[in-house]
């Protein structure tokens, strides 16, 4: 045992495991074993984050670098930006190969990226609605509010309380102008009915049948002629007396007057039938017509009733409002038109007198009565007639008396000189005196329709305007085709954004009569006004699209028209003018497919806007005729004059004063155009349009070219240690990139958007 432990404590001091200082050389491997691998570690994911980010930056770089091919007409005509035609994959290569010129030769490459491959894509066409209206309103931003509001809002604050006025007073008016002219009709249908009856009794034989005169009634007369029914009663004693004087006679002597007797009863019989007779079919004809007079009072009554239903709409109506939120009060650097209030206040008093159209409701209903009064004493009449011939038929009998049959003919009489009296008599009878007070209140009725007549002939010469403008199409083939190009480039446009092509939209507004159309154009002027106060409060997109179209596009120059209007026949100049290189802002508002029709919409609206500013001149003009129908007729054939001129001074000068009651506030041809841009015109529409033009004028088609470009680009990179280790390091997301076959695969992806 002891020679054992003795050799083995000799082999371990040979072999040096006794010596204690050894153990210091295995902790010194460890300790750079473990100082080895956190360097590693650490230098390899260094060099992964360097790779990463240089990866980034050269895909922004390569992505700025392709979408600097950008399309240069667009930027440089429109401030619209959209890829051109390079190849983007090649401008990805130049990129790279310019990141490997400017690697620095003869340092150690810590970092050393090779190329695995690039994917560049180019999107989101500006033939979009949303992306090309994206990029209006980026360039629109800080130019549209404060030239729009500065410019046009300021010009149409000071009217707006006096437009307001005048446009709920219009409307009014024109609303009641055609209730009462249909209230009238029914009226005088009324009256010539009454009229109808009464002409019918007086030219009827009543009065001569009942009696000559109201003393042969009570007079006693012998057997004779019989020509009424004061005769039967007259001569019913002699006929009786000689009745019983026959009748006493024996049978064999010969009755002396038998054939007297018989006469009178045969006359008598015949006297009471006709009697009968006429007036039943007097009755029949009254009942039937008076009927229809009611019938006629009825609908008056209730357009009576409609006319107070109207004024009361209209007057609490929200639908000026637009004209309080453009009001001097909400900018007080805008100023008011001079006299506002007095203007305001003479327009309110017409407003006011529209009360006195209306009739009182005592008056149909006493008309009623009336009506009714004269029916029910045809009636009577019809009912003492009835029965003075059952009294006659009983005379053979001798069952009544002379005094009953001279009192039931003087009922007869009183009756029908009741009627006379009332509805027949020349002077105070009671149709006449109910005409009379009708036509009070229509007093200037007659000098209105005169006013309203030719209020229509001066509205026909300001449509002749229009029309000479319309009938230059057979004249402009020349102009004609590059619209239809036009048009066929809207549709393509629309069919790329999967929406129907707009409708074409009138810029004219359309009326019965010079009434209707001044009421139309306060319409209009009032959904103008609507329109101002939204854009002024917070639809910008609008406001920013119409602001552009008015910047980039072409509107026509008015003065152009002058030859036209001078001499009736379009020049050569202005035929050439009317191309659409000369209107596209027209032709963007309207959309018409041709040389003169956005034009003639544009004139036509303009006319329009001008009427209704010279109607509201008008009525403080003819404030003190009384009628308030005539001061609305009045005040539209003034503003139709008025508004003709202000097309002949546009012509001329293309520039008129807002307003005679501003006559140094002053509004061009453009500017119309930017308000009508206000008023109506629909988003798609528009914007179709704007990109069929640019397709037109440019020769590029939006729909080709993407504004929105995206790099994917990916760089792989050797790794100098232990790969396995930082593969599974990777695996817990600290970076993006993949490590495969012992190489680093770095993945970025940029984008960039116009």
């Amino acid at each position: 045992m002891k020679r054992g432990g003795k050799c083995g404590g000799n082999l371990k001091r040979y072999l040096g495991w006794a010596d204690a200082q050894g153990s210091v050389s295995v902790l010194l491997i460890f300790i750079v074993a473990a100082i080895f691998l956190f360097t590693s570690v650490l230098i390899d994911y260094a060099r992964i984050a360097a790779a990463e980010w240089r990866t980034e930056v050269l895909a922004q770089s390569g992505i700025r670098s392709v979408m600097s091919a950008y399309e240069p007409v667009l930027q440089e005509r429109y401030q619209l930006f959209a890829y051109g035609q390079s190849d983007p994959a090649l401008i990805m290569e130049y990129v790279m190969q310019d990141q490997n010129e400017l690697k620095s030769t003869g340092v150690f490459p810590w970092v050393s990226l090779q190329l695995d491959s690039h994917t560049t894509t180019i999107t989101r066409p500006l033939g979009r609605y949303d992306e090309f209206e994206r990029q209006i309103l980026d360039d629109m931003k800080y130019k549209a509010p404060v030239q729009f509001a500065f410019e046009l809002s300021g010009k149409l604050k000071p009217m707006s309380g006096a437009l307001k006025k005048a446009a709920q007073t219009t409307d009014l008016l024109a609303k009641l102008q055609k209730l009462e002219d249909r209230r009238n009709k029914e009226l005088d249908k009324v009256v010539r009915l009454q009229k109808k009856t009464r002409n019918h009794a007086a030219s009827s034989a009543i009065e001569r049948t009942i009696a000559s005169d109201e003393a042969s009634i009570m007079r006693d007369n012998p057997l004779g002629s019989t020509r009424s029914a004061a005769d039967i009663g007259a001569q019913y004693d002699d006929y009786a007396t000689k009745v019983r004087s026959d009748a006493s006679l024996e049978e064999r002597e010969e009755k002396q007057y038998e054939r007297e007797t018989e006469d009178y009863e045969d006359d008598s019989r015949n006297i009471a039938y006709i009697l009968r007779r006429i007036v039943s079919r007097q009755d029949s004809g009254h009942t039937n017509m008076l009927q229809q007079a009611v019938t006629h009072l009825n609908k008056a009554s209730t357009y009576n009733e409609d006319m107070k239903k109207v004024i009361e709409e209209v007057r609490s109506s929200r639908a000026y409002d637009g004209y309080d939120r453009v009001s001097p009060a909400t900018d007080s650097d805008t100023g008011s038109m001079p006299d506002d209030a007095q203007i305001v206040a003479a327009i309110q008093q017409i407003n006011e007198a529209a009360d006195q159209l209306v009739l009182p409701d005592s008056f149909v209903q006493e008309w009623n009565e009336e009506v009714q009064q004269q029916q029910m004493k045809m009636a009577q009449l019809n009912g003492a007639a009835d029965s003075f011939q059952s009294m006659a038929s009983q005379i053979n009998n001798q069952s009544v008396s002379s005094h009953a049959l001279k009192l039931s003919v003087f009922r007869l009489w009183q009756l029908w000189k009741e009627y006379e009296q009332d509805y027949i008599h020349p002077s105070n009878n009671r149709i006449d005196m109910r005409e009379q007070e009708l036509n009070r209140h229509r007093a200037a009725e007659n000098e209105r329709k005169q006013k309203e007549k030719e209020a229509d002939q001066k509205l026909s010469k300001a449509n002749d305007l229009l029309f000479m403008l319309a009938n230059l199409d057979s004249r402009l083939q020349a102009h004609q085709q590059t619209f239809q190009e036009v048009r066929s480039k809207a549709e393509a446009v629309a069919q790329f954004n999967e929406t129907p092509a707009s409708e074409e939209r009138m810029g004219n507004v359309s009326g019965d009569d010079a009434i209707d159309k001044s009421k139309q154009s306060m319409n209009s002027v009032t959904s103008l006004y609507d329109q101002l106060a939204e854009e002024l409060e917070m639809v910008r997109e609008r406001l920013y699209r119409n602001e552009y179209a008015f910047l980039y596009f072409t509107s026509y120059d008015p003065t152009k028209l002058q030859s036209l209007m001078n001499s009736g026949q379009p020049g050569e100049e202005l035929l050439n003018s009317l191309s659409i290189d000369n209107q596209e802002v027209e032709y963007i508002l309207y959309g018409f497919n041709s040389p003169i029709g956005n034009i003639a919409a544009a004139y036509g609206e303009i006319f329009t806007m001008r009427l209704a500013i010279r109607t509201m001149e008008g009525f403080v003009e003819f404030s003190k005729l009384g009628n308030p129908l005539l001061i609305l007729a009045a005040a539209v054939v003034y503003g139709i004059e008025q508004a003709f001129q202000d097309m002949l001074l546009l012509i001329t000068r293309n520039e008129i004063p807002i307003s005679r009651f501003i006559p140094s506030v002053t509004l061009t041809y453009s500017d119309h155009l930017r308000l009508f841009m206000l008023a109506h015109g629909s988003r798609e529409g528009m914007l179709m349009r704007m990109l069929a033009l640019i397709h037109q004028n440019t020769g590029v088609d939006p729909s080709t070219r993407g504004t929105y470009g995206q790099v994917e680009l990916t760089l792989n990179m050797p790794m100098w240690f232990l790969p396995g280790l930082m593969r599974w390091l990777g695996h817990t997301g600290i970076w993006d990139g993949d490590i495969a076959d012992g190489r680093l695969y770095s993945k970025k992806t940029s984008v960039f958007s116009y």
